[in-house]
C-alpha cells in the first residue's frame, strides 16, 4: 500500500486519524508533517509519557474499537493476532536516541572511477576491483558514478566484515 504511487497520501489519512484520537485523549499541542509527529507537554498538563503510549498503541485501540456508526469491525484472524503483536511490542525497542552517537573511525576510505576501478581501504588493509570487461558506468546511463560510490561503500563493509571489524549498537529500552 505505501510503495504504490497512486497512495502518496495514505498515511496522511492515517496521521490526521491519530490527531483526533490524541485530541480527543486530552493532547492539546501536536504538530506533524506526513509521518513525522511533534508532541509538546506544557507545564500545566499533567499526561505522562505512559499515558501518551497507552493511546498510541494501535493493538489497544483496535483491540477496544467498538462505534455503532462503522460498518468494519476487526476480523476474528485480527482480533486473534492482536495478543501476540502486542507481546513483540513490549518487547521490541521502542525508543530511538536524539543524541547522534559519536562516531567511530575504522580507518574506511574508498573511491569509484566511472572508467576503470574502485578502491577501498579498511584499517590499512586495501583492495581494488576493476569493472568487467564491457561493463559501462556512465553519467545518464543505468549505472552512474552515483551508484559506483555505493557499490565502493559495500565493498568497504565486505572487507571490514572480512577483516573482524564488526559495529554494534546497543538498543535504548
Amino acid at each position: 500500500m505505501f510503495g504504490l504511487t497512486s497512495s502518496a497520501g495514505v498515511f496522511g489519512s492515517v496521521a490526521d486519524m491519530l490527531i483526533a484520537i490524541y485530541g480527543k485523549a486530552g493532547f492539546e499541542l501536536i504538530r506533524k508533517w506526513v509521518d513525522d509527529f511533534l508532541i509538546v507537554r506544557l507545564p500545566h498538563q499533567l499526561w505522562s509519557e505512559a499515558k501518551f503510549m497507552a493511546v498510541t498503541s494501535v493493538c489497544v485501540f483496535a483491540a477496544g474499537y467498538r462505534s455503532a456508526q462503522a460498518h468494519l469491525q476487526p476480523s476474528a484472524a485480527v482480533a486473534a493476532d492482536l495478543p501476540w503483536i502486542q507481546l513483540l511490542l513490549s518487547h521490541l525497542p521502542n525508543r530511538i536516541p536524539l543524541a547522534t552517537p559519536s562516531p567511530l573511525d575504522v580507518g574506511w576510505w574508498g573511491d569509484a572511477s566511472t572508467s576503470f576501478r574502485i578502491g577501498v581501504v579498511v584499517q590499512g588493509h586495501w583492495a581494488i576491483w576493476c569493472w568487467a570487461l564491457g561493463f559501462k558506468v556512465r553519467p545518464s546511463c543505468a549505472f552512474d558514478i552515483s551508484w559506483a560510490e555505493a557499490v565502493a561503500i559495500e565493498l568497504g563493509f565486505q572487507v571490514a566484515l572480512h577483516l573482524g571489524i564488526y559495529i554494534f549498537c546497543t538498543p535504548l529500552v
